[in-house]
């Protein structure tokens, strides 16, 4: 529930945010824009399901065989872990607080040590293609179909809250040549259609790579953006961060040990680690 909370929150930012963009992108969105919009979401797509072409069994197709490069899976992982909904929302979140929420990261870094020294090595032992696989074998069917239920329930949640807060830019784009009633439902399909294609189609390969590419597409959109604040402002970003640090918000470490206030050194430690946990290591 406090996930989920969270989550409403980070969404209620991501709303705000697009609110103040949205005159910017629905006056300024030219005939190349959109070329290249379609051309990313069909490249993508196709580039998903060729690379799904001659897979034969379930080890293709969850684990590729084993066969993608770390660096290929790092990228995947930073691309998944973020999202679009950290990428949109938490800098509103820093803009209306500060940079305490990255504390989290040091929780993520405990999490991550854990899993690597326990559930990974028995993935490679148990030659285990998913994390149930190996709850059936160590406590049992009951336990892997409970797991796998608890997984799907809560996916369904957060995931929806993820697709709701990606929608939002998409409709500001999409707003001005659909009629009005459509465009929140069309624009949540058009993501979901997309993606389920290529991950259906294209399994393990496909989502590893295409998520290589969204994260360099990602990483030079973030870094274009820095720079157009940085020019947008007189003074550059050595006055943006001389009034920042004025205000507050560079602030990055909060060794308060009360429960009432939600971005501190210890609650990232533990959250970040249990959320690790979970998501690496089972989900």
């Amino acid at each position: 529930m406090a996930g989920l909370c969270a989550s409403e929150h980070l969404v209620t930012e991501t709303y705000v945010i697009a609110q103040h963009a949205e005159l910017a992108v629905s006056g300024g969105f030219t005939l190349l824009d959109w070329g290249v919009l379609v051309l990313y979401l069909v490249g993508t797509t196709l580039l998903g399901i060729r690379l799904g072409r001659g897979q034969r069994d379930a080890r293709d197709y969850f684990v590729a065989s084993q066969k993608i490069p770390w660096w290929a899976i790092l990228f995947s992982v930073v691309a998944t872990e973020t999202s679009a909904l950290t990428f949109i929302s938490i800098p509103g979140l820093a803009y209306v607080g500060n940079l305490s929420f990255l504390q989290i990261a040091a929780g993520y870094i405990l999490g991550r040590i854990v899993i690597a020294y326990t559930l990974l090595p028995r993935y490679y032992q148990g030659d285990l293609v998913t994390a149930y696989a190996l709850l059936e074998r160590r406590f049992g069917l009951a336990t892997r179909r409970f797991a796998s239920l608890v997984f799907m329930v809560t996916r369904v949640f957060g995931d929806s809250v993820r697709i709701f807060a990606t929608a939002i830019p998409v409709a500001l784009v999409i707003g001005p040549i659909v009629p009005a009633p459509y465009v929140g439902p069309l624009s949540i399909l058009m993501l979901g259609a997309f993606t389920v294609l290529y991950t259906y189609h294209g399994g393990m390969r496909a989502v590893v790579w295409t998520d290589v590419l969204q994260t360099g597409v990602y990483l030079v959109g973030g870094l274009a953006a820095a720079w157009l604040i940085g020019d947008g402002v007189t003074g550059g970003w050595s006055t943006i961060l001389n009034r920042a640090d004025a205000s507050g918000k560079l602030q990055l470490i909060d060794l308060y040990t009360g429960i009432d206030r939600p971005h501190t050194l210890w609650a990232g430690l533990i959250g970040g680690a249990f959320l690790s946990m979970a998501s690496h290591g089972a989900d």
